[in-house]
């Protein structure tokens, strides 16, 4: 009897070891990097990434340049960019979009201007996501009213030259006291093949949306149930370590606890969460999922914009993409002053 009741303790231990969610680690392996001396914009196009700069696309193809070719000119002639915001590969086209001309262009696979759309009902701060049907996704906001209580109201949906038809829309009050993005409502979102993935800050709930289906309703993807991290004043110090400049200590509410999720990144299948987690120590939190299923996790150096601790309001990339077994990211080392793009190898 001894035997047996041991036999189950053992057992017990066993299962508790194998479901605890340390086990499920997910192995990184370092492909290759492409470092810079300033901040570089960066997008992962059908498994290639592309580093945007002023009028300028390089294309690397793993560690050599497919392409490098200067494809724009700055300015707001036909074909010609300002400001890129995102750009979206679907059905061998590519769709730019300007946000400050708030405009969309598309382009061939060989790069040739095919068609430009202003969208003059939408503002700066507006973010495209991608194309489903030919209809284009954007994501905005509106605010009524002032100080405390204002309302700030964000929408996804589809846009056209005269009529913005929303999916999904999200609202928050902001506080009296505003500190950047601190204490703004936002949507953390990534999409990919007409669907689109998002969760809200202070929570790790993340939904979908399949466009393929007619009934546009979300449904709850993932949910887990983070620790809790307080906010602590070395967060404050972070953004410095990039901006270059001398702190000036400021007496501002900040939120009760970290938001748990920075970003997501989404391709077929896989889709990962950057998470908050680990900030203080220097490193970003990795969650891997497959079909809606926790797989493992793993750490790497923080990411670039994870300095400045919230996403930005005007929704540049997240420096973060996955494509098949491929996980794409940016960051800015201060002890070397470089900035790199890493290649990973997800070994599942």
């Amino acid at each position: 009897m001894d035997l047996i009741k041991k036999g189950i303790v053992i057992i017990g231990i066993f299962l508790v070891f194998i479901l605890s969610e340390n086990v499920f680690g997910i192995k990184v392996v370092k492909q290759f990097e492409l470092s810079f001396d300033i901040a570089k914009q960066f997008f992962v196009l059908d498994g290639k990434i592309c580093v945007w700069d002023e009028g300028k696309m390089v294309v690397y193809s793993g560690k050599n340049i497919a392409l490098s070719k200067k494809i724009f000119n700055r300015g707001e002639g036909p074909g010609d960019c300002l400001i890129i915001q995102n750009i979206y590969y679907y059905n061998n086209r590519y769709y730019f979009w300007d946000r400050q001309l708030k405009r969309l262009s598309t382009f061939s696979n060989k790069w040739a201007l095919l068609k430009s759309e202003r969208k003059n009902n939408l503002s700066l701060f507006s973010a495209f996501l991608g194309i489903t049907y030919d209809r284009a996704l954007f994501k905005w906001s509106k605010m009524e009213g002032a100080n405390g209580n204002a309302l700030f109201t964000t929408h996804i949906g589809f846009v056209n030259k005269k009529k913005k038809s929303s999916v999904i829309k999200f609202s928050g009050v902001f506080a009296k006291e505003r500190v950047e993005n601190y204490d703004r409502p936002y949507i953390i979102y990534s999409y990919d093949n007409d669907k689109l993935y998002y969760t809200y800050n202070q929570e790790y709930k993340i939904y979908s949306i399949n466009f393929n289906n007619k009934k546009l309703s979300p449904s709850v993807y993932i949910k887990r149930t983070p620790k809790k991290k307080k906010w602590v004043d070395a967060l404050q110090n972070l953004k410095y370590q990039i901006i270059k400049k001398p702190q000036k200590l400021r007496k501002k509410n900040y939120p009760s606890y970290i938001p748990p999720v920075f970003a997501i990144a989404v391709h077929e299948k896989v889709l990962v969460v950057a998470t908050n987690n680990k900030i203080l120590n220097g490193k970003t939190e990795i969650d891997f999922f497959s079909n809606g299923k926790f797989i493992g996790s793993t750490d790497i150096p923080i990411l670039y914009k994870q300095y400045f601790i919230f996403p930005s309001m005007f929704n540049f990339p997240p420096d973060m993409y996955v494509h098949k077994n491929m996980l794409y990211t940016f960051h800015y080392f201060p002890d070397a002053d470089k900035y790199k793009i890493i290649q990973w190898k997800i070994n599942f």
